[in-house]
């Protein structure tokens, strides 16, 4: 049986890299709370002049959940900093180990039985001396929680670095969501469990005052599936209903399209629990369909002398990135320039917070001013 009277506080230590002073006396710090320093740019890409842009990704640490104390925080993002983290940089979702003071349960020497103050998962159970009766002791009440990241707050510092090298700096607020999983720990600190000396040499270390020494067996609850539901692309849209190529009195059309988040989920003995997996970017890739371009070289280029395909495709464009379960996009300038008739196909790149990438498709038709056939 171990002991968990650790499980009160357990502070995990920062590992702070050796520090970079830089020609305008910026000098990189540890981030509170990560585990981790923070990562420091490459010195000789710094301050010869050549330009470019320095990412600056501060992570900063979340409030206890209200009611909990910190056991364990197994934190494993940091922030980021340098030339190559880029704007498309997240903190990861670590999980962190409480406890809820106000549930402490104290039983004394044989009082009560193995099972805990309510019915939640025992992690670890309730130990008997040898004498048979419940070893004195407290329950704890663990939870385990993940954190949740809201939108970055981003602003650009111009020329910080010398002439032409800026930096982008983006701060981390989040929260921690949960309890995730929950049980009871029981801590002994009963004296059955401490070794009695050799009464005739009490400098001796004597035998166990428990031998046979037995545990409360709890129920198992193991997890028994796990699973993830996907993002889905909950609706695409474009306007007008019926866009006309430009030049022949159009002016293009609007794109919009909504998505929602993943979820992973496990399933035990309580039922199942889901944990978020938000967008963390959205893009997309716009082109005309390989049929509409054969039918204007081909087709459109036998009746109209000169008829061939003017727009330059893919485009594309970056349309979201933060931290959501639910966000709507649209084509970045407004209207979506369409020089070409036929159909446009839109295909949406979304990468979520675990990594995870998936696509969704969607049609457009633009017609011509004096035809509304289009292949």
């Amino acid at each position: 049986m171990r002991r968990y009277m650790a499980l009160i506080l357990i502070l995990s230590s920062l590992l702070v890299s050796t520090p970079v002073t830089f020609a305008d006396g910026y000098t990189p710090t540890p981030i509170k709370g990560t585990g981790v320093s923070e990562i420091t740019p490459t010195p000789q890409l710094h301050g010869q002049g050549s330009g470019g842009t320095y990412y600056i990704h501060n992570v900063h640490e979340p409030a206890n959940p209200p009611g909990w104390v910190p056991v364990r925080q197994l934190l494993v993002g940091s922030g980021c900093r340098g030339y190559t983290c880029g704007s498309t940089w997240t903190p990861s979702s670590p999980q962190g180990l409480f406890e809820k003071p106000s549930d402490r349960s104290f039983r004394g020497h044989g009082v009560g039985d193995g099972n805990p103050p309510s019915p939640l998962a025992v992690w670890d159970g309730r130990a008997k001396c040898g004498d048979g009766a419940w070893a004195s002791g407290t329950w704890y009440h663990n939870g385990y929680f993940r954190i949740v990241w809201g939108l970055p707050q981003c602003h650009w510092e111009y020329n910080r670095f010398g002439p032409g090298e800026h930096a982008y700096v983006c701060d981390y607020y989040g929260s921690w969501n949960g309890p995730t999983s929950e049980g009871w720990n029981f801590a002994e600190t009963d004296t059955c469990f401490v070794d009695s000396p050799d009464p005739v040499n009490p400098g001796t270390p004597g035998t166990p005052q428990n031998p046979g020494r037995t545990v409360s067996t709890p129920t198992p609850c193991p997890v028994t599936a796990r699973g993830y539901v996907q993002p889905r692309m909950l609706g695409f849209g474009y306007f007008p209903r019926h866009p006309v190529v430009v030049g022949q009195g159009g002016k293009g059309f609007y794109l919009t399209a909504r998505f929602a988040g993943g979820r992973f989920w496990e399933e035990d003995c309580h039922g199942r629990r889901y944990t978020d997996d938000p967008i963390v970017y959205v893009g997309v890739s716009v082109s005309l369909a390989d049929s509409s371009r054969r039918w204007i070289e081909e087709d459109l280029a036998a009746r109209y002398y000169g008829a061939r395909v003017k727009g330059t495709y893919p485009k594309r464009a970056a349309l979201f990135y933060g931290r959501s379960m639910s966000l709507g996009v649209r084509w970045p300038r407004g209207l979506f320039e369409a020089l070409d008739p036929g159909y446009y196909v839109a295909v949406f790149t979304v990468r979520t917070a675990s990594g995870k990438v998936f696509t969704f498709t969607g049609r457009v038709p633009v017609y011509l001013g004096d035809s509304t056939l289009i292949r």
